[in-house]
């Protein structure tokens, strides 16, 4: 029946003809995509960024290299890169320096985050777990904000997502494809669902269920990425859908798809990894509704001192419709006053609503519209800068972007977290064979710059990044381990004086088969280096298994370098001789093993030639107690 239709398609209606493959591009890991203009970005084990311009010879041109956390999907606009991170949550990172993300503010989602679409100022976060989107106001790009977390009707493994005219579509996996009415935000109402791909006259061997792990809406087709491959869908009507046409791919099928202008820019296949781009020119030139420009403003941080750099960014997009629209910047101060800003020929701050540079068409670019070091003599308090288009006399407005911010004066102090830190954790979780709780302890050294933070650990190869806002510590990063990685979220609180840190964290620890997870209560200390004790030398020492009821001896040659020792370690009971050694000492706290991290110690030291503490063997499940002298 279906082959008749496309037969006698003259005498019954245009028939749109099939989509047809162009090219293609080997990219490993490759699971998301998002285009603007000539370029395609893609999510793997980092950001692809890939020309285009010739549809089928497409080439990568630029790539942040592998992070340090994973990346299933990315929504791309002007400077910013927003991030769905698994486990990690939603991160915003500063794509400026695209060999060099920074991120900018970030958020825990309630389940893991797997795709992410973006709409004026809220991000649309598609999460597996017993919820199934979760949005996000960014506004503030600096401190998002999580503002709900929706389940669906029906059991769903939300694997996509697409905004498109006031509605979320939700790809579901063998749920198929959700829809949500949300012209408000933070009332998303559920409106329907497509389960079936509408394969016309299916006969018994024809599998007609959509199996959907991502999506794209444009007009009235659902290009949906599933388990067969590309499927365009005409959704008119949810509840009667129609197949207008499908590709093929094999043999995991797609997984997720973007169209822009005559395409679709398709990933699949993620674990050898490819993009495809196919011409669906016939479902998307009569369709395809004309979106209007955008303008977002951004800053390099949220909290000013007298002497910081401030650095605005305006990024603007060129939308497909008319771009005969006038931009708009303006300056709200900690009275509520608003001064208007223009940055062409010259800047000027001023009373009356004129266009921040003479007329011009709109385009896609990003600018940095002022830069200056903070002076003394501002009201302190919260300020923010705005941003819109505006056409025919501000009749019509876009949607307002807004980069809030907060002025101190100098007299007040900020807190620096700059230095070497003891981390004391207690851990709790489910991974199978592990005794639990358990305490372990490392050092890291903290840099901060601005709001930026960065904690890094030679001692365990932890790697941080995050920000500090008040006395508010957020930080996400890994920890590898043996057989694995953990990746952490940590929230926390930093004392007065900005020597202690408390807060917990959640992780969750994979080997890319097996994932176990669970939270840890945390308290950073910052090391004075002035009290820290001389612990150079040869020491000799005892341990005693809580496990086993096993003993044995230790001995090792220690050099040190401020905090930081090096050396070598004996254990001959596990037979190690003469390791590298690695270790910290803080204060009286010391801690020390092998580089290859199969024992590590951890105790105090008295009068720089007595120790006692904890030891742990993570291969035997082992930990135990240890006390040594110095020799020498």
């Amino acid at each position: 029946m279906f082959t008749l239709l496309i037969f006698f398609g003259g005498l019954l209606g245009e028939v749109a003809a099939a989509p047809s493959m162009v090219g293609s591009l080997d990219i490993p890991w490759a699971s998301g995509v998002y285009v603007s203009g000539s370029y395609a970005y893609v999510a793997a084990i980092g950001i692809e960024k890939v020309d285009i311009s010739n549809p089928a010879n497409p080439i990568i041109v630029n790539s942040t290299g592998e992070t340090a956390f994973t990346i299933n999907d990315i929504h791309m606009a002007g400077t910013y890169a927003y991030v769905a991170a698994d486990t990690s949550g939603l991160l915003i990172m500063d794509i400026s320096d695209f060999g060099n993300l920074t991120l900018v503010g970030s958020v825990e989602t309630p389940h893991r985050a797997r795709s992410v679409s973006v709409s004026d100022h809220y991000a649309y976060i598609a999460t597996w777990g017993d919820t199934d989107l979760a949005i996000v106001d960014i506004s503030n790009p600096q401190n998002p904000a999580l503002e709900i977390s929706q389940a669906f009707p029906e059991p769903t493994w939300a694997d996509g997502v697409c905004v498109s005219d006031h509605r979320a579509y939700i790809a579901g996996g063998i749920a198929g494809l959700h829809v949500l009415d949300i012209s408000n935000p933070l009332l998303p109402i559920y409106t329907g669902s497509v389960i079936n791909k509408g394969t016309p006259d299916p006969d018994p061997y024809t599998y007609d269920t959509l199996s959907a792990n991502g999506a794209f809406v444009s007009g009235a087709y659902a290009f949906v990425a599933d388990s067969s491959g590309l499927q365009i869908i005409d959704i008119t009507d949810l509840q009667n859908p129609i197949l207008a046409g499908s590709v093929g791919i094999s043999p995991y099928g797609a997984s997720d798809v973007f169209v822009s202008g005559s395409y679709a820019y398709v990933t699949a296949d993620v674990f050898e990894g490819k993009l495809f781009i196919i011409d669906v020119s016939d479902f998307t030139e009569s369709s395809t509704t004309p979106v209007d420009p955008s303008a977002t403003i951004s800053l390099n941080k949220s909290e000013y001192y007298p002497g910081d750099n401030m650095k605005v960014t305006l990024s603007t997009s060129a939308g497909t419709g008319d771009n005969s629209w006038d931009i708009y910047v303006g300056l709200i101060m900690p009275d509520n006053s608003l001064r208007f800003m223009t940055f062409e020929p010259s800047f000027s701050l001023g009373l009356n609503p004129v266009p921040a540079r003479p007329s011009e068409p709109i385009t896609t670019e990003s600018m940095t519209i002022l830069e200056i070091t903070m002076p003394e003599g501002f009201p302190p308090g919260n300020w923010q800068w705005v941003s819109a288009l505006g056409k025919d006399n501000l009749s019509k407005l876009s949607a307002i972007s807004r980069a809030p911010f907060t002025l101190h004066n100098s007299q007040e102090a900020a807190l620096d977290l700059t230095g070497i830190w003891r981390v004391q954790q207690t851990i709790t979780g489910n991974c199978s064979g592990v005794d639990y709780p358990y305490t372990e302890s490392y050092m890291a050294e903290c840099v901060q710059n601005g709001s930026t933070l960065t904690l890094t650990s030679t001692s365990n190869g932890a790697s941080f990044f995050g920000t500090i806002t008040g006395n508010t510590i957020t930080l996400t990063g890994t920890i590898p381990t043996e057989d694995g990685i953990t990746s952490i979220n940590f929230s926390g609180t930093v004392s007065s004086d900005g020597n202690t840190v408390t807060g917990a964290a959640t992780w969750t620890w994979t080997d890319g088969i097996r994932t176990c997870s669970g939270t840890g209560s945390n308290t950073m200390v910052k090391s004075n280096a002035s009290t820290t004790i001389n612990v150079a030398g040869t020491w000799q020492g005892v341990w005693q298994s809580n496990a086993y009821g096993l003993s044995g001896t230790f001995s090792t040659n220690i050099t040190q370098q401020n905090s930081v020792l090096s050396g070598t370690i004996n254990v001959p009971e596990i037979g190690m001789s003469s390791a590298a050694l690695k270790g910290s000492v803080d204060g009286n706290i010391i801690t020390f093993g092998d580089i290859d991290d199969k024992i590590t110690f951890t105790g105090a030291v008295v009068g720089e030639s007595v120790a006692s503490g904890t030891y742990t063997y993570p291969s035997l499940t082992d930990n135990g107690a240890w006390q040594g002298s110095k020799m020498q």
